[in-house]
This record gives structure tokens, sequence and C-alpha cells, in this order.
């Protein structure tokens, strides 16, 4: 009987938004926590650097040999790895959402390489 599999596929559809609502939330927690965390090992590291003399030499020198490399690793994951997880992602969503094609704006790929990108810079 189609009426009582249209009945099923309305709280199923439900179902699966929760699910996947809840996925992204942790997620984005998940990043936010890794970058907290590696921003605070930075800090840490910072003032062992800087010492009781607060030399500002040094720390510019560890917060310059911590940027250099985490913008290149991210640098190399947008040029070579997926060159569409550059940028914010707001306008592809947006243009996907409202039915242009985009193949690689939602693959697996370009999260991981925003998600690094994200917590490492």
């Amino acid at each position: 009987d189609p009426l009582c599999l249209l009945g099923f596929l309305q709280p199923l559809k439900w179902a699966m938004t929760v699910v996947m609502a809840v996925i992204i939330a942790l997620l984005a927690g998940g990043i936010i926590l890794g970058a907290y965390h590696l921003g605070q090992w930075k800090l840490q590291k910072l003032d062992e650097m800087m010492g009781p003399e607060k030399n500002h030499v040094y720390g510019f020198g560890w917060l310059l040999a911590y940027a250099l490399p985490a913008c290149f690793v991210a640098s190399v994951l947008v040029t070579f790895v997926e060159p569409s997880s550059g940028g914010s992602g707001i306008p592809e969503i947006k243009a996907y959402l409202n039915g242009i094609e985009f193949p690689r704006a939602l693959k697996f790929s370009t999260w991981v390489c925003r998600c690094v990108g994200l917590i490492l810079v």
C-alpha cells in the first residue's frame, strides 16, 4: 500500500536529519576542541620559549617556527590535494542547494582538507 509507505518515509527523513545534525555538531565540536588544545599547547610552548626574562625574540621565533609549517601544510592540502577546499565553502553550498552541480564540494577529501586547515591555522 503506497500510503503506508509514505507514512514510514516521513519519520525516516526526520530521523536521518537529526542523525546528520548530531554528526555534524560532533565534528564541529571536534574541530573546535582540536584548535583549542593546539592553541593552548602553542601558547604554553611560547611561554616556555620566552623564559622568565620574557625574551620576545625567542617568542617571535617560536610563533614563526609554528606558523610556517602549519601554513605550508594547509596550503599544500589546498593546492595539490583538494583545490575546492580553499575558502569558506558557503558559496558552494548555497549554489548546491540552488541546484547547481559542484562535484568536489561535498567530497570526503574536501572535508578532511578543510578540517586540517582549520585546526592548524
